[in-house]
Parts: structure tokens; C-alpha cells; sequence
């Protein structure tokens, strides 16, 4: 029980003054919006190997084009816990400090992803900040006028290979495309 408490205390506090809001909306699924970014979010889907899907979705300014971004990341790193619990401390930082914040933010993480796993919907403001810049991009789409469809499909080293366009009854293509954990669209 000490160690759940701890959980949530940490949590709580490593969560305070986030740009971002997120929340479990499913089993192994979250969103991430931002309040100063309203016509953009990110949805994230958590594989049985312990990696994540990640849809970017974003609506241009004149709110006529949507496109999604998929990005792989092979896991998620408490890196954001450990520094920001590292930083309220006033005194100098010694290994014992280091190995406890280690300590308390595996919790952290376990809570979080237990959480995450059964679709307790529940927030967490800096969830998204355990996706660093390693990541592949292997596909994208674009979501014009509800009709048209354009997707790109990239190799690892981030370079196009596959472009297609499609012109299809009108529908939510791309919003569609963020509920499910499918790396690439099919009509």
C-alpha cells in the first residue's frame, strides 16, 4: 500500500504544469491533446511486445486537410519522472537520491501501465513525454475534403516508397484510422 501511495503522489506531482493532456481511452490505448494546439492530437497504441504505435493527427488552418502521421517506438523510457523528481530536490544529488527515483519511478511506470493495460480511463498529463526523437515513420496519410485519400508509405531510412491516391465516397477516413493499431491504411 506504501508503494501505491508513493505511485500517486509521484505521479501526481510529475504531472503538474503539462502542455499536453492525456488519457486512457481503451485497453492499451491513450490520447494525448494539447489546450494550445487544439487541431492536433496524438493516439497512442501499446503492442503485446511492450512497443507503441503512435497516430499523429493534425487538421490544417483553412480545416480542409487531415492528415495522420504513424510513428513506431519500440518501448517507453520514465525519463521525464526521473529528471523532474531530481529537480525539486535542493540539495546536492547523491547515488542513494538516484537509485531511489529510479526506484520510484519504475512504480510509477507500472502503475501507469497496469492502468493502461485493463482501459481505466484515467489522465496523465506528461505521458506522451516518454517518446523520445527514436522512432520510425513508416507511414502517413492525407484526408482531403472527406473524399480523398493520399497515403505514403516509407522505408526505415524515412525515404518514400509508395505513394497512392484514392477518391472514395465521402467518410471520416482519418479519424477512423486512429482507433484501431494498424500501421498502414486499407481501403
Amino acid at each position: 500500500m506504501k508503494n501505491f501511495s508513493i505511485a500517486i503522489i509521484l505521479l501526481l506531482f510529475c504531472l503538474a504544469n503539462a502542455e499536453y493532456n492525456c488519457r486512457v481511452i481503451g485497453k492499451n490505448c491513450v490520447l494525448c491533446r494539447s489546450e494550445y494546439v487544439p487541431k492536433r492530437m496524438s493516439v497512442y497504441h501499446l503492442k503485446k511486445d511492450g512497443s507503441w504505435i503512435m497516430k499523429l493527427f493534425t487538421i490544417s488552418d483553412d480545416d480542409e486537410v487531415q492528415a495522420v502521421h504513424v510513428r513506431t517506438y519500440k518501448d517507453y523510457n520514465m525519463n521525464w519522472c526521473f529528471f523532474s523528481e531530481l529537480r525539486i530536490q535542493d540539495s546536492v544529488v547523491t547515488e542513494s537520491d538516484i537509485k531511489a527515483t529510479q526506484e520510484r519511478c519504475s512504480i510509477v511506470k507500472d502503475s501507469m501501465f497496469s492502468e493502461i493495460m485493463v482501459g481505466n480511463e484515467i489522465e496523465f498529463e506528461k505521458f506522451d513525454e516518454g517518446f523520445g526523437s527514436n522512432y520510425e515513420e513508416p507511414f502517413s496519410m492525407y484526408c482531403v475534403f472527406s473524399v480523398y485519400v493520399e497515403t505514403h508509405k516509407y522505408n526505415k531510412k524515412g525515404k518514400l516508397i509508395r505513394k497512392k491516391n484514392y477518391t472514395l465516397e465521402p467518410g471520416n477516413y482519418c479519424t477512423k484510422f486512429l482507433s484501431n493499431s494498424e500501421i498502414y491504411w486499407n481501403p
